[in-house]
């Protein structure tokens, strides 16, 4: 099978995020010299960004007929969506129930903390805010918060900044590209109100910022924003991708560039 086509079945599936937020929080712990047992952190935290992203899928379909569903993503969920709740609240109890078992009080506090808050995220992007709502820079404050949760490192404010920063373009960039998909399916996002010109400036902003506040440009922060600039311009140049492609090749960056830096 083409590594396309499994990174597809991946995506639709709503595994891609859980496995770069799995790759940043390997990198943070190696970075803080923290032993954390993937088999235990890493499995919460890849249940945790599944039920986020799966059920933020299934959310955006409902009321919708099928034929506004133009993602594949989107398809799928509204193809499967009774089966999709039910493995997700099968997920969601087994989670609880293993995360109560494993983890100590305090961060099981911090957990229900963080799952309320992607509670108020749902109600605030299907309920209350349906025009111009910030949504790539709210998904990069949970997925940070969720790669940070379970390490003892307290409150990281710089590099929790760094990684939702970097994140936050990455959602900006790819909603762009889907920008008429989304218009077409309702869905509104801060990536619709801004030009082209106008994300190349905030990509080159993040890039002069890492340049300064890191202490070396050989760090994913960095390396991901250049990457990300060139592919931007790229884009607008020459690079002729499906949105899929241009999925592809970014989460792959974010996955392998954190990894990198373990060795």
């Amino acid at each position: 099978m083409h590594i396309r086509s499994i990174f597809t079945r991946i995506h639709i599936l709503a595994l891609d995020a859980p496995l770069v937020g799995l790759a940043w929080q390997q990198y943070f712990a190696h970075t803080y010299e923290i032993n954390i047992a993937l088999s235990k952190e890493g499995t919460i935290l890849v249940a945790s960004l599944w039920l986020a992203y799966m059920a933020d899928r299934l959310f955006d379909i409902q009321g919708k007929s099928p034929n506004r569903s133009k993602s594949k993503r989107h398809q799928f969920a509204q193809r499967y969506r009774q089966n999709l709740w039910l493995i997700w609240t099968i997920v969601l109890a087994t989670s609880i129930a293993y995360s109560l078992s494993t983890l100590n009080s305090e961060k099981i506090v911090a957990c229900l903390i963080l799952f309320f808050l992607i509670l108020l995220y749902n109600l605030a992007n299907q309920c209350l805010w349906k025009k111009g709502f910030p949504k790539e820079v709210c998904v990069a404050l949970l997925f940070s918060s969720a790669c940070f949760v379970l390490l003892d490192v307290g409150f990281p404010f710089q590099d929790f900044f760094n990684l939702s920063l970097i994140i936050s373009l990455n959602c900006i960039f790819l909603s762009k590209k889907e920008e008429f998909i989304d218009q077409s399916m309702g869905f509104p996002s801060l990536a619709q109100s801004l030009h082209s010109q106008t994300i190349t400036g905030l990509i080159i902003a993040s890039l002069v910022y890492f340049a300064i506040v890191l202490p070396s440009y050989l760090n994913p922060f960095f390396l991901l924003s250049l990457s990300l600039l060139m592919l931007h311009l790229l884009s607008l140049k020459c690079l002729s991708l499906s949105d899929e492609g241009y999925r592809f090749l970014l989460e792959c960056l974010y996955c392998v560039i954190p990894l990198f830096f373990l060795t």
